[in-house]
Formats: C-alpha cells, sequence, structure tokens
C-alpha cells in the first residue's frame, strides 16, 4: 500500500506538456532576423533573446511583438563584440549585458544605454554555453574563472568588487587543472538570497543576501543524476564540441528554483533543494508532423524564461521545427 502510494504521488508530480509555437522574425524587419539563441531571459513582460553570432539582443512582447533590438557591432558605448559569447540578466526595466569580448557589463534601462565597467576574472562556461548571472536592486553577482579559487564575485552597480563568494575545495583545485570545466556554475537570485547551481554536478548552494552560505543541496531525479560524475573514474571531456551531461539553464521564479537538465524541467523547492514537479516536453499538430517527429517523442528545450503570469517561454539553441521559440503553461502554476 505504502508503495502504491507513493506511486501515486510521483505520477501527478511528473508532466507531459505540449508546445505552442511562438515567432517573432518578421521578413520586412532585418531587425528580428536570428541565427541561433544562447539564453534566454525576462522580465515578467518582455522576453530577451540573445543571438548566438550577431551581437544584439532582440526584445519581444508575451505575443511575439517586435520591440527593440539592443546591441550592435563595435567598441564603443552600447556597442559589443562580434561573434562573442554573451550573457545577460534582466528585472523590471533594466538589462545588464555581459560582453566576453570587451570584458565589460552594460547597463540598459528600458533599452536605453545607461553605462558600462570593466569586469575581471569572469567565467566564460563550457563549449558554446555562457554562464547565466544573477543581480538585485543593489548588486550584480557574476561566476569568476574557477582557478581563482572562487565561485564568483559581488560587484555593486558601479562596477566596484565588494566580496568574492563561495571557496573550492582543495580537492577540486587538483582536479581545476585538468578538467576547468568542473566548476562552471549558474546563478540565480533575488532581494532575499543567492543560488548557485553547479553545471556538472548535482549540487545547489543557498547565500543569503550577506552572501553567509546557509545550506547545501545534494538534487536527485532521473535526469539529474547522470549530471554527477565519479572525478576518479570519469572525465569531463576537454574538447568543447564535446559536452557530457549537464545542467542547461537555471531560475528562480517565485518560491521556486527551476533547472533544465537533458531536456528536462525540474522545479526544486529554494528551502530544501527537493524537487516538487517534473517535466517532459512534447509536439503535437501540424508542426511537427511535417518534420516526421513522433508525437511520443521527447523535445530537449535548452533555455527557458517566465513570464509573470507563469507561462514558460523555451528553446532549443538551433530554431527548429519551423519556428522561433516555444510556449506552454505549466499545470502547477498559479
Amino acid at each position: 500500500m505504502v508503495l502504491l502510494l507513493l506511486g501515486l504521488l510521483l505520477s501527478e508530480n511528473q508532466h507531459r506538456v505540449y508546445l505552442q509555437p511562438l515567432d517573432f522574425q518578421d521578413e520586412s524587419n532585418e531587425d528580428t532576423f536570428i541565427t541561433g539563441i544562447n539564453q534566454i531571459e525576462s522580465n515578467g513582460q518582455h522576453i530577451f533573446i540573445v543571438d548566438m553570432m550577431d551581437p544584439r539582443i532582440i526584445v519581444i512582447n508575451r505575443d511575439g511583438q517586435f520591440i527593440r533590438r539592443i546591441g550592435q557591432a563595435g567598441h564603443g558605448p552600447a556597442e559589443l563584440g562580434q561573434y562573442a559569447p554573451r550573457s545577460i540578466a534582466a528585472k523590471s526595466d533594466t538589462l545588464w549585458v555581459l560582453d566576453f569580448s570587451e570584458k565589460s557589463l552594460h547597463r540598459f534601462d528600458k533599452g536605453k544605454f545607461q553605462y558600462r565597467f570593466r569586469v575581471h576574472s569572469y567565467q566564460l562556461g563550457h563549449g558554446s554555453y555562457v554562464s547565466p548571472f544573477a543581480f538585485n536592486d543593489t548588486h550584480i553577482l557574476l561566476p569568476v574563472y574557477p582557478r581563482t579559487g572562487r565561485l564568483a564575485a559581488l560587484y555593486d552597480h558601479k562596477g566596484k568588487v565588494e566580496q568574492f563568494v563561495g571557496e573550492i575545495f582543495p580537492i577540486d583545485k587538483e582536479m581545476l587543472r585538468e578538467i576547468p570545466a568542473l566548476n562552471d556554475t549558474l546563478w540565480a537570485g533575488d532581494d532575499s538570497g543567492w543560488y548557485c547551481l553547479f553545471r556538472y554536478r548535482p549540487f545547489i548552494y543557498r547565500f543569503d543576501k550577506n552572501l553567509k552560505k546557509v545550506a547545501a543541496y545534494r538534487l536527485s531525479g532521473p535526469e539529474i543524476d547522470a549530471c554527477e560524475y565519479d572525478l576518479f573514474e570519469e572525465e569531463i571531456p576537454k574538447n568543447r564540441s564535446t559536452r557530457p551531461e549537464h545542467f542547461t539553464d537555471f531560475k528562480l521564479h517565485g518560491e521556486y528554483l527551476y533547472l533544465l537538465c537533458r531536456g528536462v524541467l525540474y522545479q526544486i523547492d529554494k528551502h530544501t533543494g527537493h524537487w516538487r514537479n517534473r517535466v517532459s516536453f512534447y509536439g503535437k499538430g501540424a508542426d511537427f508532423e511535417e518534420t516526421g517527429l513522433s508525437p511520443t517523442e521527447r523535445l530537449n528545450m535548452t533555455y527557458m524564461a517566465f513570464l509573470d503570469d507563469g507561462t514558460m517561454i523555451t528553446a532549443p539553441p538551433a530554431l527548429m521545427w519551423n519556428h522561433d521559440l516555444w510556449t506552454v503553461r505549466l499545470p502547477f502554476m498559479k
């Protein structure tokens, strides 16, 4: 009876959802063209899409209507390095853009450039993936290069480094000489605290608003368990074109953390580290029938963002199935 009840409980927390397309590219407007997607973020109302190749961020509304383009190639104010990875963070009217080629952080308010400052020891991320960072009303938390022995640096909004966050264990320092990607991290946060997810290991560190470490969670789940590596038996490939199982995106929305692993979404209780819901994505209808995809074939989503009404925006890196982005209203969202 206990096993039956447990099985029923788990089945209620595992969901199969069907995606709907959200298109924004318009043949009459070249500012909407995109070569691929490297990151998506949202401030609750608008969606920000990082172009994989060109130095720009496309801003659309929840209906896919084009709002503006941010950034162009160059070295001046509001300009970004050509073909260089970029990472963004959005909240309310503010967008921060981390430009790796220029080693600078740019601030935009309502789409207008405000200022920029230099950053140091940033973390690029493994392969083509960027490392999401976080900010609140007073500070910005940027992942730093793991060989520094720290996990992140805390900047104020004018570019002053106030402190470094976290420590890397001595055994990891030895491993990092051979496998720099081992301590790639993804960050999320709000005014109450900060959360650090290791890209290649199922651990979340929780920090309070003063960056005091208050908890460490060991995550578990069918896909999550595949992201844990035995450092003494398995080696993360050094070839950046070959990527092992890992977490591809990490977000804080309301009282829950959300992570994508092997294309599956997990909702995590931010206070306990326990997963509450597990979501697999599927497609149906003419969009997928034309591609030959089976209705039972799970779709592998890589990036995500949430609107203020709980709608999830998601996408793979390459534009697939004849559409740009995909949306879904998760069944457990209020």
